[in-house]
C-alpha cells in the first residue's frame, strides 16, 4: 500500500478537555533557520522577534 493511499482520511482532534494550560508555559521556543542566504537570517528575526507564542517568545538559531 502506498503511504499516499488512506483508508480512513478521517481527522482526529485533541479535545479541549486534554489541552493543557498555556499559562505554564515559561523560556523560549528554539527556531533552526536553515539558509544560505543570510538576508533570510536577517528578514526572519525582523519578522518574528515581537512574536509570542503561548507566553513564550522564540529564540533564532
Amino acid at each position: 500500500m502506498c503511504p499516499m493511499e488512506y483508508e480512513n482520511d478521517e481527522l482526529i482532534f485533541l479535545s479541549e478537555e486534554n489541552t493543557a494550560d498555556n499559562t505554564e508555559f515559561s523560556g523560549s521556543w528554539n527556531v533552526l533557520v536553515v539558509d544560505d542566504d543570510e538576508e533570510i537570517h536577517s528578514v526572519t528575526r525582523l519578522a518574528l522577534s515581537d512574536l509570542v507564542l503561548n507566553n513564550r517568545n522564540l529564540t533564532f538559531y
